[in-house]
């Protein structure tokens, strides 16, 4: 019933439509061309692809196996259209951007809201979430992630947002995950996000049942005081801030990336980090980079 309205919905703004004889498509997002960069899926209502962050005005393009669509992106744009499969399966995708329009993020009032959280044994900002009101789960802050992402496992054990299959809950049928119970609201300490955008992973830090992302706090400035416990969420960047230094950061594929050197000896090597509070390390060496360089010939080891 909800697939025909949305269908119906979709179909009645007349979309652009594309076609294709394979599901793998291309996407150049503002430049950067991913050739693996989306599958097409039929049975999903509204398939979303969320364009890298940026406020600039910029052009997406998918490329299917036999046709292609491109697409302006500016801050707060959605665009949907449809691409149709084999001949016979439409699949209703949308390109959104990343980001809420300039004026949805101003604010001329100073607020603070924190958010209690406990650092594991593995280095996780763990926090506890209730979803719908009712069901409470420990997930991770990871700046390196998006949005809500809940772990198969919890969304089984944890919570009721399978509870409209009533075969998995007899033990007869296996969940399906792309139909769960509508997420209407996850709240974490005292702020609230209404209507999410929430997905299922299978990747999260050790015995968290999911992740939350940076972009849950768009157009406000995160704190992470580890000696409180607290992430503090300000509307503006705080006055007198001492103890800190300022780096410039920038955002590839929509991760926040820092430019950094090793320096061993005289030599130096340049790289991007991805900032990464979803690790359980300090630093993490990607094996193409480091070989490229012959970067681990110069560790001397102890």
């Amino acid at each position: 019933m909800l697939l025909c309205l949305t269908q119906a919905a979709l179909a009645q703004q007349k979309l652009p439509v594309i076609k294709a004889t394979s599901k793998r498509v291309a996407i150049n997002d503002g430049g950067y061309l991913d050739k693996n960069a989306w599958s097409l899926s039929p049975k999903t209502k509204l398939d979303v692809f969320t364009a890298d962050r940026t406020r600039k005005t910029k052009w997406v393009t998918f490329y299917t196996d036999i046709d292609s669509i491109k697409v302006k992106v500016k801050p707060g744009t959605r665009c949907n259209f449809v691409v149709v499969l084999n001949g016979k399966d439409s699949c209703f995708t949308q390109i959104a951007s990343a980001i809420p329009p300039d004026a949805a993020v101003k604010s001329n009032v100073a607020m603070h809201d924190t958010i209690p959280f406990i650092l594991t044994s593995y280095n996780a900002i763990a926090v506890k979430a209730i979803v719908n009101g009712t069901d409470t789960l420990t997930i991770h802050f990871d700046t390196g992630s998006w949005d809500f992402r809940l772990t198969k496992d919890a969304i089984l054990k944890k919570t009721k947002l399978l509870s409209n299959q009533p075969g998995v809950l007899a033990g007869t049928t296996n969940p399906d995950y792309n139909n769960l119970n509508k997420v209407f609201k996850i709240q974490m300490g005292h702020l609230v996000w209404n209507n999410p955008e929430v997905g299922v992973t299978t990747l999260t830090a050790h015995e968290m049942d999911g992740r939350f992302g940076w972009n849950l706090f768009e157009g406000k400035c995160v704190q992470i005081d580890y000696d409180k416990s607290i992430i503090i969420i300000h509307s503006k960047l705080p006055n007198k801030l001492k103890g800190y230094a300022k780096s410039k950061l920038n955002f590839r594929n929509s991760f926040i990336i820092a430019k950094g050197n090793f320096e061993i000896g005289k030599n130096k090597y340049p790289g991007n980090f991805l900032m990464d509070t979803g690790a359980d390390q300090a630093i993490i060496l990607d094996s193409a980079w480091a070989a490229s360089r012959n970067f681990a010939a110069d560790l001397k080891s102890k």
